[in-house]
């Protein structure tokens, strides 16, 4: 995904434009479940269940965020073909706020 990220970046110009948005991380629902879950006493079944569904999660992640950048820049998948897009919505708030300050950039240009 590193390396993902820096070709994201390089070819992704807005990312200047962005800079000065806050995200709140403690806002993040599944965030705040991962938050909880580390203050829950665990047996070794439990625990070992607890990490398998933390990494299907980052799984998801890593293709919600795969599937975020090839929609506006598909030659990005070459650069992490090994991992499937994903259809979920954990960090949707947060693309929608990114999206959201990319259009207001955008009218803002346009209305000059």
């Amino acid at each position: 995904m590193q390396g993902f990220f820096r070709q994201w970046a390089e070819i992704d110009l807005s990312s200047a434009e962005k800079s000065d948005i806050f995200i709140n991380y403690s806002q993040i629902e599944f965030l705040q479940q991962l938050n909880k879950d580390l203050l829950v006493e665990q047996d070794d079944q439990a625990l070992q269940q607890q990490l398998v569904q933390n990494i299907n999660l980052i799984r998801a992640l890593a293709g919600e965020i795969v599937a975020e950048a090839c929609a506006g820049f598909p030659e990005l998948k070459a650069y992490v073909p090994e991992i499937s897009v994903s259809s979920s919505r954990y960090l949707g708030g947060v693309f929608e706020l990114l999206n959201r300050k990319q259009v207001q950039s955008i009218g803002n240009i346009a209305s000059e």
